[in-house]
């Protein structure tokens, strides 16, 4: 979905929703719990999507930001490489 098109201003709130959670990963990269495999999830608030990403070393690496409303075997594969 594009927020902005559904409600002016909702992009915005989405981005700086998708910021916190990367500043909350930056600054406690193992708060969020293992998700599959290696893949960590942490939510966004006020939208069903999450961040995934891994812990390589001192490398904290994003993968994706996907809508949790798909099926979990989609999520699992996109995380696939």
């Amino acid at each position: 979905m594009r927020y902005e098109e559904a409600l002016p201003g909702l992009g915005d709130r989405f981005e700086a929703e998708v910021r916190a959670v990367l500043l909350r990963i930056a600054e406690l990269p193992e708060s969020a719990p293992i998700y599959a495999g290696e893949f960590r999830r942490l939510l966004v608030r006020r939208f069903e999507h999450g961040v995934f990403y891994r812990i390589q070393g001192t490398r904290i690496v994003i993968t994706a930001v996907l809508d949790l409303r798909q099926d979990s075997t989609a999520i699992r594969r996109r995380l696939e490489f």
